[in-house]
């Protein structure tokens, strides 16, 4: 499947772990590792829909740091997000699509306003009665 919902966060070596010894990755791997959200919980489709399952993973699934008290505020918290999954090694990363979901959303909503302010004024009114359609 190439698109899916998943739970992802930014990757931190402090966190995830990293032993440049035990890797064999290139350069360009280790960097887009190093760069990217990390692959966290995989959500099915009736999972989505169950909003008892998505408190749930919320609750349990909250970042905490022994010692800095407001870690849940310095990470952003979690959210599920449309991504692509990439394995590079024993990692496996996912690139998140839904922030191109809200450009084509905030697109067509001025498109749409446009279209119905342009179909309110009296005169196009007139026109589509005489036609019977939209001019």
């Amino acid at each position: 499947m190439p698109y899916e919902l998943a739970y992802c966060e930014l990757f931190n070596p402090n966190f995830h772990g990293w032993d440049n010894q035990l890797q064999q990755l290139t350069q360009e791997e280790e960097k887009k590792i190093h760069t990217s959200h990390l692959f966290c919980l995989e959500v099915d489709n009736d999972d989505f829909f169950n909003n008892d399952y998505i408190i749930e993973v919320n609750d349990t699934y909250r970042p905490s740091h022994p010692i800095i008290r407001n870690w849940e505020n310095i990470i952003p918290s979690y959210k599920i997000e449309i991504v692509k999954r990439i394995e590079i090694g024993e990692y496996i990363i996912c690139i998140p699509k839904t922030f191109w979901l809200k450009l084509i959303q905030r697109k067509w909503k001025k498109y749409y306003n446009k279209m119905i302010a342009k179909r309110k004024n009296p005169r196009t009114l007139m026109k589509r009665q005489i036609y019977g359609r939209w001019c």
